[in-house]
């Protein structure tokens, strides 16, 4: 947790925090291909969805939006890339 805490949101939000986001991300099924988010808004989760770009403040999401969230790293929690193909290569596209 220290990591994350120390260099990722530079000492502004404790361990305890941090735990509870961890906890507190909660996701229930409402259908075959929707999703509601039932996360507590938290100061953390607002800060990480700006830097991120995912939709963790949104109450429908997709199951793209669940696996994006699913699949965050930490170069995306540092604000260096926005959405799930941050830091990814792309490859080249036809001309």
């Amino acid at each position: 947790m220290r990591l994350p805490q120390a260099r990722v949101l530079g000492d502004r939000f404790s361990s305890e925090d941090i735990m509870g986001l961890c906890r507190g991300l909660d996701v229930c099924r409402t259908s075959d291909r929707r999703y509601a988010n039932i996360s507590r808004r938290s100061p953390i989760i607002e800060e990480l969805a700006q830097r991120t770009g995912l939709p963790l403040l949104r109450f429908d999401l997709t199951e793209g939006d669940v696996r994006a969230i699913s699949s965050c790293t930490l170069p995306m929690l540092r604000g260096e890339g926005k959405g799930p193909s941050a830091g990814r290569k792309r490859g080249r596209g036809a001309s």
